[in-house]
């Protein structure tokens, strides 16, 4: 009986005596990064920054970066290795924003599509172009207003089907180089509505205006 007593007293001290550490080292036992919750080394002290394995995300096969399946809700901060290819998800990782899932290493701009610049009016008048709405979500939607798109059949950009096109919220556009004897661009809104003043009406068959989109 005393034997057991003195046991658990012992056992006692030691998890009362211990300082309680919420940061955690895995595969080794050298202390974590002070900044790190949870910190995966390998080896001892003198060489625990170096590895010769990596971290193996949980492999899952989603179904749409709309629904969290096979996970029960979206969770901000949330990563997986996706093994599926269906609707718009294909093998990759991915991340969690809370409402749904984007994959990582996607191309963080684009050009804008080729269009017709708006210089209908009198020399030194100001003019405004939707970029989203008149350029980029009309010219990547296959509808009436966009009669001469051609794509393989069944593939759709249009937001109300495969929502392939990005939110307005997720892109800012960038103008990166322009004809300045054509047209002064003043300034572009958050929304993608630019501004420019027109110089000339009847600009040269070499005229341009570079624009691309940034993935926010």
């Amino acid at each position: 009986m005393k034997k057991r007593i003195i046991k658990t007293m012992i056992i006692s001290f030691f998890v009362f005596a211990c300082p309680a550490n919420a940061q955690v080292t895995i595969g080794s036992d050298v202390e974590p990064n002070p900044d790190a919750l949870l910190d995966l080394k390998e080896g001892v002290a003198e060489n625990a920054d170096e590895s010769n394995r990596g971290l193996l995300l949980p492999r899952v096969k989603l179904t749409s970066t709309d629904v969290p399946d096979p996970l029960q809700n979206d969770v901000e901060g949330m990563f997986v290795y996706n093994t599926n290819t269906e609707n718009d998800v294909t093998p990759g990782i991915y991340y969690n924003d809370g409402n749904k899932w984007v994959r990582t290493g996607d191309a963080e701009w684009f050009y804008l599509p080729s269009f017709n610049l708006d210089l209908d009016t009198s020399s030194g008048s100001t003019k405004t172009v939707d970029l989203y709405d008149e350029v980029y979500a009309r010219q990547f939607t296959n509808d009436t207003n966009n009669p001469n798109f051609v794509a393989p059949a069944g593939l759709t950009f249009s937001t109300a089907t495969n929502k392939k096109l990005y939110e307005k919220e997720q892109l800012a556009f960038v103008v990166t180089n322009y004809d300045n004897t054509v047209i002064t661009v003043s300034s572009i809104s958050v929304d993608g509505v630019m501004s420019y003043t027109v110089l000339d009406t009847d600009p040269p068959v070499n005229a341009y205006i570079n624009i691309i989109c940034v993935v926010k």
